[in-house]
Formats: C-alpha cells, structure tokens, sequence
C-alpha cells in the first residue's frame, strides 16, 4: 500500500512540480471531505472558493485513501500509510507554498 511514498522526497518532488509548470497541492479525502494541509493554514476561506468536487480535483493532486479515521478495524498498514502520506503531504505543498510565496504568484484561489 505505500509504494511510492516510502522512498518519495517531498522537497525534490515539489520543486521537479515548480519546474515543469504543475503548482498544484496535493490534498486528501476524509469523510466525504478534502483536505488540503498547509494551503488551508494560509486560505482559510479555501471551501468556500472551492465548494464542489470538480473544481476541488482540478486544482490539487489527491493522494486517495490517506487521511485519519478513529475506526480501529482499519489495518495498521492503513494507518501507517495516512500517516506517511500526511507528512509527505505538508512537506510537499510547505515547498511548494514558500516557492511561490517568494515569487509572488501565490494566491487563495490558485
């Protein structure tokens, strides 16, 4: 279930992202909601900008089955990959936020 993100570097990753022109954010669904670590801290109205699910998929990357969920019959590898995919996530779009924060071209409804 890991996969890619055992070996992944978010800071390498983020900046190969920059430079091929993809600024997306990776984001996360959790109960029939996304999440989007580091750009919700910065863009607090983001849901409101972003209120449907189309708009949501077209403007982040989902890594889809990572995130938290109190249900203990979920499996240890499960939990071990939301976690994983959580701190690659906010390292990930924390690159990718002070990159265009430095150049300028960051703004709430990107």
């Amino acid at each position: 279930m890991l996969g890619w993100l055992n070996d992944a570097n978010p800071n390498e990753d983020a900046m190969n992202a920059i430079k091929s022109g993809d600024i997306r954010f990776y984001a996360f669904k959790l109960h029939h909601r996304y999440s989007v670590p580091v750009y919700e801290s910065f863009c607090p109205d983001w849901r409101k900008l972003s209120a449907n699910r189309e708009q949501v998929l077209s403007n982040v990357r989902l890594i889809d089955g990572a995130g938290y969920s109190p249900n203990y019959t979920i499996s240890y590898e499960y939990r071990k990959f939301s976690a994983i995919a959580l701190l690659y996530i906010k390292e990930y779009n924390s690159r990718i936020y002070f990159e265009m924060e430095e150049d300028g071209s960051f703004k709430c409804d990107t």
